[in-house]
Formats: C-alpha cells, structure tokens, sequence
C-alpha cells in the first residue's frame, strides 16, 4: 500500500470515530433534554382536591358514584360524563330515555366542555376545547393536590412536552377522574385510551388553527357479561 493511499485509510478511520462519539453525544444530549418536574405539595392527603375529604371540593359530592369524570385543574372545576346517571344522594337512576347535553366555559381565556350522555346505554361523547391558558398551572396545584397526586399532574405534563407535542401543550389543564378510586388519568400525549375498571375510552386530540387543541372523548360502560 502505498503511502498516500495509507494517510487515506488513517483519515477516514478517525472520522468515523469521530462520528460514533458524536452520536453517543446526541444521545446523551437528547437524554439530559428530558423534562423531570419536581413538585412540593404543601398541604396533607386528608386537604387534597382529588382523594380528601375537604368540603370546599366538589369531589366528595362525586366519589359516592360508580362513573367517569372530567377535571378542569387551573379552576378545580369537576364534570360527570353521565355515562351513568345518578341522584344527589349517590343513587343509580335508570330508565332515563333521551339524550342528556351539557356545556360548560371556563373563563379568563379558558376553554369549554361539551358532554352528551346517554345513560341508558352506557355511552357519553365528550369534547373538549382546549385554549392556551388551559395549560396546567402545576405552581398553583402545589397549595390543591397532596404529594402523590401532583406528582400525577407533573407526570402527565412531563409525558406531553417529552413526546415532543409540545403544540397540544393546553390538554394538561384536563384530565379524567374515576370517582370511585379517585385516581386520575392524562387527556395528553401520547396516550389516546384506557380500560378503568368496567369502562372503555378512547380520544384524540386534533389542533385548532388558534393554537388551541380539540379533545373527543368517547366513553362506554361495559361490565362483565355474566349468564
């Protein structure tokens, strides 16, 4: 081998070195760029929003029914899909014909929730309007939620921006909520379904052309057949 043709081979072994550290790198680099939300809550499980018993919260009103729910965070605000219907006082109520519609805005530049439930078959279609100041407000959440569901909520909002949607960022302000286990579920990347105990659902997440995002939900109740 000639000389010339020597320094050649030495060349282009060291660029491909190069190259593979480079790319151990980025991957490292990529790796660090990951979002890791640390929260502190500043009140005890028994004053919590989701799974206390505090009566300025709407939720102990619901955690005596067997259903789904919808919560908006930066105003605590907490809807029944009404897959199922149910009294005040936490009684199943059957029989109910039609179709129910309710619509709820949340303001200062909020969003809006559209419910439509039919409880005599098990289904509710839900669909939400996201707007940009929908997006969580995780500091204000630090004085609402006990430690372990914070921690939730900063999941959540760290699975959206890490999945790299970070345009859907305003789902974070909604999640569901099973009232009987009060443990809640993201409405955000990069999920898009569950099965929550006798529950099917599914949704989707499209862009508006404001920078707002379209949330559909569809919810089924489906027990276990038995004979």
């Amino acid at each position: 081998m000639k000389v010339w043709e020597l320094c050649l081979v030495v060349i282009l072994v060291c660029l491909l070195a190069e190259c593979a550290d480079a790319g151990k790198n980025d991957m490292i680099t990529s790796n660090e760029e990951k979002m890791s939300i640390q929260k502190e809550s500043a009140i005890s499980p028994e004053k919590c929003f989701v799974c206390g018993s505090e009566s300025e919260s709407l939720m102990p009103y619901f955690t005596n029914r067997d259903s789904v729910g919808v919560i908006h965070w930066n105003s605590q605000a907490v809807l029944d899909t009404e897959v199922r219907l149910y009294d005040e006082e936490g009684k199943e109520l059957f029989n109910s014909e039609g179709l129910s519609i309710h619509h709820s805005t949340f303001g200062d530049g909020g969003g809006s929730i559209n419910i439509q439930g039919m409880p005599e078959r098990g289904i509710s279609s839900v669909s939400i309007y996201a707007s940009e100041a929908d997006e969580v407000d995780l500091d204000l959440l630090e004085d609402v939620l006990c430690q372990k569901c914070l921690d939730g909520v900063s999941g959540f909002y760290e699975d959206q921006v890490n999945d790299g949607c970070e345009k859907n960022i305003s789902t974070t302000g909604y999640c569901l909520i099973d009232f009987s286990e009060k443990q809640i579920y993201t409405l955000s990347d990069p999920y898009r379904g569950y099965f929550i105990r006798d529950y099917r659902i599914k949704y989707d997440i499209e862009t508006e052309v404001d920078g707002g995002n379209r949330i559909d939900i569809d919810i089924c109740y489906l027990p276990v057949r038995t004979q």
